[in-house]
């Protein structure tokens, strides 16, 4: 397997890099949280125009099927400029759901989403529950020749600028369940906020939302199948944007300590810092290679990629914690302030280490994975 960008993922990767440098500033970036929950038409459309919105998305969609390496050379550059428009929830999740399902009806809505005229959040996280088909109590009742939706999600990431949901649910029978409701259905109700990064979200609640049959998009082990491979998916995409954000944190920390003088001296003069810098480098680096190998197994299609993916998941929790805290402690009281971007990147790595389950589901997976073996 190739573990590095080829010509096109590097001039993809280049692209996502140099635009969001020029276009997406942390000033602009905070304006954008305060005045719309981070999400801004303008950058959606111009994520569009570029082609980001439709990189992974089948050929029958529109998309040019960059896979897990084309994700990669963009949500790094995502990470590392803390994109909060809803690229991972709605071009990463939502897209790899429908993909997988593949009617027609799922192909005109990822066309849709590659041209930046739908987002879709997944509803899947319910009030003091992990995200588990055995903890779901939202139900999917059938009524006449569809169904009938009841039930409350809540913190649905993109949940507030969603166009549809697609929603977990159990079916009498079936018992597991995905799907697909339009946000403006008069059933659907969701309350506003802006989770702790700085995105926007959503408590749902599904109030006698009548269905039609074809809303039911997979069900029983095909369903769960489809999720699972839509959160491997999300988690080589959230690992890109962690390693992005940990990359940025350490340079913003290098340089920082170069120019800080205490004692007569720069702090990065001080060999116990260097020591501490020295760490998290070697935790960056430890996180992308593991990030490349998980992406590149994942394309290959090889027999080791899923084990590999949820490796990566528990490296880039871990190693985000340890790299931002280092971050925060190096830079001192100045970092707790809402004016540097140091705080936030804490935030969003510490936001990551949940999405799209906590660390400690995928290190019980990662074993069961390893005694299967």
């Amino acid at each position: 397997m190739d573990m590095e960008f080829n010509e096109e993922q590097q001039m993809l990767a280049d692209m996502a890099e140099k635009y969001l440098h020029e276009n997406y500033d942390f000033d602009a970036r905070q304006a954008s949280v305060r005045a719309n929950a981070g999400f801004s038409p303008e950058q959606w459309s111009a994520f569009a125009e570029m082609g980001w919105l439709a990189a992974t998305l089948p050929e029958a969609a529109g998309g040019f099927e960059a896979g897990a390496m084309g994700l990669v050379a963009l949500c790094e550059p995502m990470g590392k400029h803390m994109v909060t428009e809803p690229f991972l929830e709605s071009a990463v999740t939502c897209a790899s759901i429908l993909a997988q399902v593949g009617t027609a009806a799922a192909i005109e809505r990822l066309q849709a989403m590659g041209e930046g005229r739908l987002t879709g959040a997944l509803a899947v996280a319910e009030l003091f529950r992990q995200p588990s088909w055995n903890n779901t109590y939202v139900w999917g009742r059938p009524h006449g020749s569809g169904y009938m939706l009841q039930g409350d999600k809540t913190v649905v990431l993109n949940g507030a600028r969603a166009d549809f949901f697609i929603v977990t649910a159990k079916t009498w029978g079936a018992s597991r369940a995905l799907f697909v409701v339009d946000a403006n259905h008069p059933g659907v109700k969701r309350k506003a906020c802006t989770t702790w990064d700085g995105r926007n979200a959503a408590n749902v609640r599904f109030d006698k939302v009548y269905l039609e049959a074809d809303a039911l998009i997979a069900q029983s082990k095909v369903a769960r199948d489809v999720l699972k491979n839509a959160y491997l998916t999300s988690v080589i995409a959230a690992g890109a944007e962690a390693v992005g954000a940990m990359k940025a944190l350490l340079d913003a920390t290098v340089d920082y300590t170069k120019q800080r003088v205490q004692y007569g001296q720069r702090l990065a003069d001080f060999q116990v810092l260097r020591h501490k810098m020295v760490d998290m480098l070697v935790q960056v680096e430890q996180t992308r290679s593991l990030l490349l190998a998980a992406a590149a197994a994942s394309d290959a299609g090889a027999d080791d990629a899923q084990r590999l993916i949820t490796a990566l998941k528990i490296k880039a929790a871990s190693a985000g914690r340890f790299v931002a805290q280092n971050a925060v402690q190096l830079h001192g009281g100045i970092a707790t302030t809402d004016d540097l971007n140091v705080g936030h990147y804490l935030k969003r790595l510490t936001a990551l280490e949940s999405w799209p389950m906590s660390r400690d589901a995928f290190v019980e997976h990662y074993i069961d994975l390893v005694r299967s073996a």
